[in-house]
């Protein structure tokens, strides 16, 4: 899956370390957001899922996407 596109989080763009009152896992506050990974336009050292930059939500680029996961009921 690395080097596809790169991935979309929920996170807004923060500096590490995480504080417990940065608000980053705000779905509502404004600012960029975390994308991970790298995609088909970038180098290949930078297809890692620790790489992280970020990215308006509204900007559309046909080389950022998201990864959907689906748990199935059991059985």
């Amino acid at each position: 899956m690395l080097g596809n596109v790169s991935e979309w989080c929920s996170s807004l763009a923060r500096p590490y370390p995480v504080g417990a009152a940065d608000d980053r896992e705000s779905a509502t506050a404004p600012g960029a957001r975390v994308l991970r990974g790298g995609n088909f336009t970038d180098a290949a050292e930078s297809a890692d899922p620790t790489l992280r930059h970020s990215d308006r939500p509204t900007r559309r680029l046909r080389w950022n996407g998201v990864r959907l996961a689906f748990t199935p009921p059991a059985p």
